[in-house]
């Protein structure tokens, strides 16, 4: 079954030329994935997709073709091959399986929405209290490098008290002591 999603209009010549590698024997079926797939593609965003093909690729390498402006990830996968990196992913249960927020362009087989279906039931582990400690650290720590050469002070300044963003002193003006 063919996933009917809205295709952002500047992806839609490349995402018809994905559509039409389903009249070429070779390929098995197609898919996107990523942030076009999952609906929060932004004006940066490329075209990530995977085109199956019958035999085992050795080839892993990433292909760059631009369609119509837009720069597609593309890789060309056997089912088998896939099958394996989906159960790493399921195994390693630390996000939803990319193949799970896919949207199949074609499948000749059904063996990859089978496949999709099988990993949308995958659930990764729960963050624990650890995680939560170590995710906030790392977003403050990260924040307070940005912080700084926007020419701000970082967050929790020793002469701000309101901190980022509310805070308009300059690096500068904080080292000096003034606002």
């Amino acid at each position: 079954m063919v996933t009917q999603v809205a295709i952002p209009a500047r992806f839609a010549e490349a995402y018809r030329h994905v559509q039409r590698l389903e009249r070429q024997g070779r390929y098995r079926g197609a898919f996107i994935f990523g942030s076009v797939a999952r609906g929060a593609a932004t004006a940066r965003s490329d075209l990530d997709v995977k085109v199956l093909v019958e035999a085992d690729n050795p080839c892993t390498n990433i292909n760059h073709p631009v369609i119509g402006g837009v720069k597609l990830d593309l890789t060309f996968p056997s089912p088998a091959q896939l099958r394996r990196d989906t159960e790493r992913e399921v195994a390693r249960a630390t996000r939803v399986p990319m193949l799970a927020e896919s949207v199949i362009v074609f499948d000749k087989t059904g063996a990859l929405e089978e496949l999709r279906a099988w990993a949308r039931r995958a659930t990764p582990q729960r963050a624990t209290p650890a995680d939560y400690q170590l995710l906030r650290f790392s977003v403050y720590h990260v924040h307070s490098k940005v912080a700084r050469p926007r020419g701000r002070c970082p967050p929790r300044c020793w002469r701000c008290t309101r901190g980022w963003p509310s805070c308009s002193t300059s690096i500068e003006a904080c080292r000096a002591g003034g606002r």
